[in-house]
């Protein structure tokens, strides 16, 4: 019950090269059930105003099934390595997908086909943005479920930037397999940290782990501060705790708490 196969494959994106397809995954069999989740790091140097599109890797779970990841960085100078871990659920599990939804404001509310409880339910996506080389707004996208189960929203920070084309993936279940607790954290404009007190015991927290999102300030003038594009969050009993390294600007994070049920398999 719960997931029934985990994958693991490293996909490579070098200098100029927009997607790249994973080999033809193997203990993953279904792509409608399958969910990616990413780490990223870039392997070349350069300058931090190169090209910010580098930065964000928009994935999803195609027929074969095979991972595909792309970037809209057709003249990114740097190399990028993408660590897959594609997740595949079984039936208990429903996942709802979308892809390529762009919004080139600070707001998107996108509805989910087949509205859920939120309590049951956690939201999984990534994203691709055009060239960007003035600000860092492009690296922080935050989304969420909204309270009613009826849509997600994803939003960025005000300052005028590229456009964002957004992946997503809703995973819900009848709350016999995981609930889900979601809570909010500010970092605020000249702090470093920020914390937020979810309801996890020091029991949950062995079956629990944590997704965020956030969005925050990379306005123009900003090229170098990555200290204010990049967040560390942890879980413990009871505490939710997100810093950074920089000052500027205020943090909006979105957690998602998910509660496995005790026996599971997970």
């Amino acid at each position: 019950m719960g997931v029934t196969a985990v994958e693991r494959e490293t996909v490579t994106l070098g200098a100029g090269v927009q997607a790249a397809n994973s080999p033809t995954l193997s203990t993953v069999t279904s792509d409608t059930h399958a969910v990616p989740f990413i780490t990223k790091r870039v392997s070349t140097l350069g300058t931090v105003a190169d090209d910010v599109a580098t930065y964000c890797v928009h994935c999803d779970v195609d027929p074969g099934p095979v991972a595909q990841v792309s970037t809209d960085a057709a003249t990114a100078v740097r190399e990028l390595v993408i660590e897959l871990g594609v997740v595949q659920f079984d039936g208990t599990i429903t996942v709802q997908k979308g892809q390529d939804l762009t919004f080139s404001g600070t707001s998107l509310q996108i509805a989910i086909p087949s509205p859920v409880t939120r309590a049951n339910s956690f939201l999984v996506f990534t994203w691709r943005c055009d060239n960007d080389t003035t600000h860092h707004v492009p690296l922080n996208v935050r989304g969420q479920i909204d309270p009613d189960g009826l849509n997600m929203t994803f939003t960025r920070d005000s300052v005028t930037s590229a456009p964002i084309a957004v992946e997503w993936a809703v995973v819900t279940n009848d709350g016999s397999e995981f609930t889900v607790e979601h809570i909010d954290a500010v970092i605020a404009d000249t702090a470093t940290s920020g914390t937020a007190a979810p309801a996890v015991s020091a029991e949950e927290l062995d079956r629990a782990f944590l997704l965020g999102s956030f969005r925050g300030h990379g306005g123009a003038g900003q090229e170098n501060d990555n200290e204010d594009a990049t967040v560390d969050a942890r879980l413990s009993t009871n505490l939710l705790t997100v810093e950074r390294k920089g000052t500027f600007g205020a943090i909006n994070y979105h957690g998602q708490v998910v509660k496995w049920a005790s026996g599971t398999n997970f």
